[in-house]
């Protein structure tokens, strides 16, 4: 009885076993490993954001694609039936009945402006599209990188926490034996609790970083993810007023301030077009049945009358070339907007030539910080392979050598964190220029 109920027990216990061993396995089997290439591809083809810009766009095309419309006459189909409060004309029926269609077409010159400006809408919708996905196309790199860098140093924390603990482990158990001061053990106590508040902010940190760019991607809180990749960025050699003077019109923001003067100008000559005379083509067929649509037969139809006509009008709107009228306020109004455009556009261009200089200067600030944090990075690699040689002889206690290993951790994340300014400052400046430097 004892060996049944012991295979038992035996048996539930490798059966929990193997299903937790199960249920790990399938939790690493959900976990998805993002690069970067594959993030940006995600963020493009399910970021939310960028799908309202894509409806955007695609409504402006619709308009684009139908634009030649405006050069459709209107007709409306109507039908009556009417009892007149006084009957002027003796008729057979206090009733009528009477059906009407009605064409016309409006030629004026302030049409063919509009037809330009559904042109000029859709290529500024362009414009926006391509920089919004250029912008989300950066951001998720960035994003990424930094989440790399993150990673990175929330390990060093993490190593130079347990260090400290033994560093107070090691003078607690000295000021027992008094070998040390109360003032050295409460020394090392306090370093190692100021490290913990710090791992929690950078743990924090991490994990709304996290949780934004999931939500960039596409992804749910609850999806796992683990990011695949290095930060090692390419080094360019920038000639900067080469660049400034071939790609500064090529920004998002000036062909987007060059667009709005275009939409403004086509729509000041629409304004003052409204001054030249319409032609106006019209047709109507007017059917008015003259016997007692309740008596007679409504289907003869020589008891229908067509009081129908076709007309050509020549329409001018003479109040707009009245001053202080509303057309006229409209086209003021309409110079002064264009004005303000062109202002804005000097203005862009110089701050676009500043912005791109001062990311250029940055770049070649982290280039220099950089060479500068890999040689103190050797040095602590130094300092960690004489420490350890120290400790192999027995002259260099454990926790020296320890200390000189997280020296150097510290030491590499630093140069990483620094890679990673260049590395958001180039990309900063592609984006600037709208280019890849790559083809350059």
């Amino acid at each position: 009885m004892k060996f049944f109920l012991l295979f038992i027990l035996l048996f539930l216990y490798c059966s929990f076993v193997f299903s937790q061993e199960r249920i790990n396995n399938e939790q690493l089997d959900r976990v998805k490993v993002i690069n970067i290439e594959t993030a940006v591809k995600m963020a493009i083809s399910e970021n939310l954001l960028l799908r309202a810009q894509q409806h955007s766009l695609s409504a402006r095309r619709r308009s684009y694609d139908t634009r030649f419309n405006a050069l459709m006459p209107t007709a409306t189909l109507s039908s009556t039936f009417a009892r007149p409060n006084e009957i002027l004309i003796p008729t057979p029926g206090r009733w009528d009945v009477s059906w009407q269609l009605n064409t016309q077409l409006v030629l004026s010159a302030s049409i063919f402006n509009g037809i330009e400006l559904l042109a000029q809408d859709y290529e500024l919708g362009r414009i926006n599209y391509a920089d919004f996905k250029s912008r989300l196309k950066r951001d998720v790199r960035k994003l990424f990188f930094s989440l790399l860098v993150m990673e990175e140093s929330i390990k060093v924390m993490e190593s130079t926490i347990e260090l400290a603990e033994r560093s107070f482990m090691q003078a607690d158990i000295n000021f027992r034996y008094g070998l040390v001061s109360e003032l050295d053990r409460l020394q090392a106590q306090v370093t190692l609790e100021s490290l913990r508040p710090d791992f929690v902010e950078m743990v924090n940190t991490y994990q709304n970083s996290m949780l934004l760019f999931k939500e960039i991607l596409g992804l749910g809180i609850e999806d796992n993810i683990a990011l695949e990749g290095v930060l090692d960025p390419e080094v360019y050699e920038l000639d900067i007023d080469d660049l400034v003077l071939a790609y500064l019109s090529s920004r998002f923001d000036v062909r987007r301030l060059e667009q709005l003067i275009k939409i403004s100008n086509t729509d000041l000559s629409a304004s003052r077009n409204s001054r030249i005379p319409s032609l106006i083509l019209g047709y109507s067929k007017n059917m008015m049945f003259v016997e007692n649509p309740f008596g007679d037969n409504i289907m003869a139809t020589d008891s229908w009358r067509d009081t129908g006509r076709f007309f050509i009008t020549l329409s001018l709107d003479v109040m707009s070339f009245l001053p202080f009228m509303p057309r006229s306020t409209e086209i003021r109004n309409k110079r002064e907007r264009i004005k303000e455009y062109e202002i804005e556009l000097s203005s862009a261009i110089r701050r676009a030539e500043i912005e791109i200089r001062t990311i250029a200067m940055n770049m070649e600030k982290s280039i220099n910080k950089i060479r500068s944090l890999e040689l103190n990075e050797r040095l602590a690699l130094r300092t960690y392979e004489l420490a350890s040689q120290g400790y192999n002889a027995g002259t260099v206690e454990l926790l020296s050598l320890e200390r000189a290993m997280n020296q150097l951790l510290e030491a590499r994340v630093r140069i990483l964190q620094e890679k990673f300014n260049y590395q958001a400052a180039l990309l900063d400046f592609e984006y600037a220029i709208n280019r890849s430097l790559e083809g350059i």
